[in-house]
């Protein structure tokens, strides 16, 4: 029984509580498991820490608690200890569990032992005390080395055996045939129809044809007013003819004598469907849903293959997968739409998947992809934004986030070198001093930048010709603002760069977000060779529409939850590859913890050029929604902030989140989907600064940091 008491029992309980905060760290990736508890806290930016605070505090305590109890079973005394004793310890496994931050693990495993040991013999329990200590050490080491040398073993490996998709690499990104002729079809739900069959089945036309035909489709969906405007640029830079068609069966009766065979699909399957699109470019073929089965017999096609009853999984293990275009992977939303981009997956080739629900599944797409893939799509509402970036970027991947974009496979084919008089290089006369001429003195040199330009559907439609924000009529060419750019927009789509620049005022600025061509955090990047194929690729970008700003964005984080109280220089290795470029005037960061404005206007120097971080951010969910988020608090601490052009706190950077503004009261609210507008947000900020405040465009900024601000 003393054995039993002294020994054996607690290092039983140790090991059950390992199991169990093992098995936690499981539990934390399943989808549901997340979802139900996400509930219930709500979108709490420090739930990481709170969830995994009362899983490690459950564990650690009875770990304690049972060894003390059974050493004297003095609860009084020993009950405050085993609490205080687990405290300590939760602050390991907080950082163990699913943030792969394995490096300060082991260092907290090893600083916890010490304070345990030193304790332990203090209170002189001896080497039972210590037995216990050094159970807990093993624990921790049981669980950081073998995870942090497996992950270095795998990144390695994949290094070495994956191949490198070149910026260059026309498979990473590829484009329609130039159109000669479009068919305009209006999709009407009583003509044809909006199931998933109905989607899958036209869009793989659309796509097809933009592969092999000259004569291509556009579809006019919900978003008239910004396709009229896609329609209207086509017709003022390129020579096209264009029909419109009435109904489906009209649109199939022109087009259908350019298909030959079709790969037959279940329509109510979402992984047939998926898998079927992703086969549909290496079998020169149309996708064909049962219920649309007649279409086919009417046109005598050919059935080719049929993906009924098939899977990813069938996929991933056939001959076809080694086929597909693995420089990109785009993911299908949770039901087929005109938003799904099924016709963009036939054309390029990609692997076509179905949304990922944990972690682990998002894992394995990536790792089947080369190395600086592309991954697409919507990351619905089963991971964080971090968890989905993180996790690619760890792959050696950038994502996208590209969901509601519609007739991209067809948009791809106007390129910037057919148009009817030429357009390149694109070069913007932008509202930039001429310091030879025009001394600044006394000033505070304000910047407002609007967010999520990442996103190609914003910055391509929605962006545009939104009342809240671009299309917003109040919109003046008095009031600099700044506009997020997509990367992926401007190569793949240069048409509507056309159309930004068509409407866009001289004292407006454009700024490459985030990060690169698409939304990456650089830290997270083990892979150099293929992070610098991702720099080639964002200053290819930058040169082809003259823009000479980037927006960096990064989780520099304790747990995902506070930002880490260390110099805003800690990300220099990083700053240094992107200024050294002779495209990058200067960098523009946003921290993803504390709401974007976590280093609180912090600068430093990289290459001789600024790095500036966003002082004030104007978001109506921020954090805790204290004073200090309101208009009245961030113009008022302007108003009687430096005007000492020579310093860096005459100078402040304003993120502003897309999806916020101000409703009809005044009142900062959401302005997604409601009739709260960013754009008023921004223009009733700037009347509110005194005489002595500049607000500029980015580019005016950062020259004026340039120029005046020692360093």
């Amino acid at each position: 029984m003393k054995f039993f008491k002294n020994w054996l029992l607690p290092c039983l309980t140790a090991v059950l509580c390992g199991i169990l905060l093992v098995l936690e760290s499981m539990v934390i990736k399943n989808a549901s498991t997340y979802a139900v508890v996400m509930d219930a806290f709500g979108e709490v930016q420090a739930f990481p820490v709170l969830y995994h605070l009362a899983c490690g505090m459950i564990a650690t305590f009875a770990l304690f608690f049972v060894y003390f109890a059974s050493f004297r079973w003095k609860l009084k005394v020993y009950l405050p200890v085993s609490f205080a004793s687990s405290i300590a310890f939760l602050a390991l496994w907080a950082i163990l569990i699913g943030f792969y931050r394995y490096t300060e693990s082991i260092v907290v495993s090893v600083i916890v032992f010490i304070v345990m040991a030193l304790f332990l013999f203090g209170k002189k329990i001896g080497r039972r005390g210590i037995v216990c200590a050094a159970t807990v050490l093993i624990l921790s080491f049981s669980v950081s080395f073998p995870l942090y040398f497996l992950d270095k073993v795998q990144q390695a490996k994949r290094i070495e055996t994956v191949p490198l998709a070149a910026y260059d690499n026309p498979t990473t990104t590829p484009y329609a045939k130039a159109p000669s002729k479009l068919y305009v079809y209006t999709w009407d739900s009583e003509n044809f129809g909006i199931s998933a069959s109905d989607f899958s089945f036209l869009q793989s036309i659309q796509g097809y044809l933009s592969l092999t035909s000259e004569e291509q489709i556009f579809f006019h969906y919900y978003r008239k007013e910004a396709e009229d405007d896609q329609l209207a640029t086509m017709q003022k830079y390129y020579n096209l003819e264009i029909e419109e068609v009435a109904t489906a069966s009209d649109l199939l009766d022109c087009v259908s004598g350019r298909i030959q065979n079709y790969i037959l699909c279940d329509g109510s399957s979402l992984e047939s469907i998926t898998v079927g699109l992703s086969l549909c470019h290496q079998m020169d073929a149309v996708l064909v849903p049962q219920d649309k089965l007649s279409y086919a017999q009417k046109y005598h096609w050919n059935q080719v293959f049929s993906t009924v009853g098939k899977d990813k999984y069938w996929l991933m293990e056939s001959p076809y997968f080694n086929n597909l275009n693995k420089n990109l992977c785009i993911v299908s939303t949770e039901y087929i739409a005109n938003e799904s981009h099924c016709d963009y997956a036939v054309l390029s080739n990609a692997w076509f998947v179905t949304q990922f629900t944990s972690q682990e599944e998002l894992a394995l797409y990536a790792s089947k992809m080369n190395r600086g893939f592309y991954l697409w799509g919507i990351r619905g509402t089963y991971l964080t934004e971090n968890a989905v970036v993180t996790t690619v970027a760890s792959y050696s991947g950038t994502y996208f986030y590209s969901w509601g974009m519609s007739n991209v496979s067809v948009l791809s084919g106007f390129r910037l070198e057919n148009t009817k008089t030429a357009v390149t290089p694109i070069t913007r006369e932008t509202t930039v001093t001429d310091f030879s001429k025009t001394e600044i003195k006394n000033k505070h040199t304000v910047t407002i930048m609007v967010s999520d330009g990442d996103n190609m559907q914003f910055t391509a439609e929605n962006n545009l010709f939104n009342k809240s924000i671009f299309g917003n009529p109040d919109r003046t060419e008095d009031v600099s603002i700044n506009y997020g750019m997509s990367g992926l927009m401007i190569k793949l789509l240069p048409l509507m760069l056309l159309s930004y620049y068509d409407k866009i005022y001289p004292n407006e600025s454009l700024v490459m977000q985030l990060s690169s061509i698409g939304y990456t955090y650089p830290s997270k990047w083990a892979d150099e060779e293929a992070f610098a194929e991702v720099l080639k690729s964002l200053f290819s970008t930058m040169e082809t529409a003259d823009i000479h700003l980037v927006e960096l964005m990064d989780d520099i984080s304790f747990m995902g939850a506070v930002d880490v109280p260390s110099q805003f220089d800690t990300m220099q290795k990083y700053f240094d590859l992107y200024t050294e470029s002779d495209q990058v005037d200067g960098l523009l960061f946003i921290s993803y913890q504390s709401c974007y404005d976590g280093y609180k206007g912090e600068m430093c120097w990289s290459n001789d050029k600024p790095v500036v971080s966003a002082r004030y951010c104007i978001w109506s969910e921020k954090k805790g929604g204290d004073s200090t988020n309101s208009l009245q608090y961030i113009a008022d601490s302007i108003n009687a902030a430096s005007t000492d052009v020579t310093s860096e706190d005459a100078y402040s950077f304003i993120i502003v989140h897309a999806w916020s503004g101000l409703d009809a009261d005044g009142n900062l609210v959401s302005a997604n989907g409601g009739e709260a507008s960013c754009m008023n947000a921004m223009l009733t900020l700037a009347e509110m600064f005194d005489d002595d405040v500049d607000v500029v465009n980015c580019d005016e900024f950062i020259a004026r940091i340039r120029q005046y601000v020692e360093h």
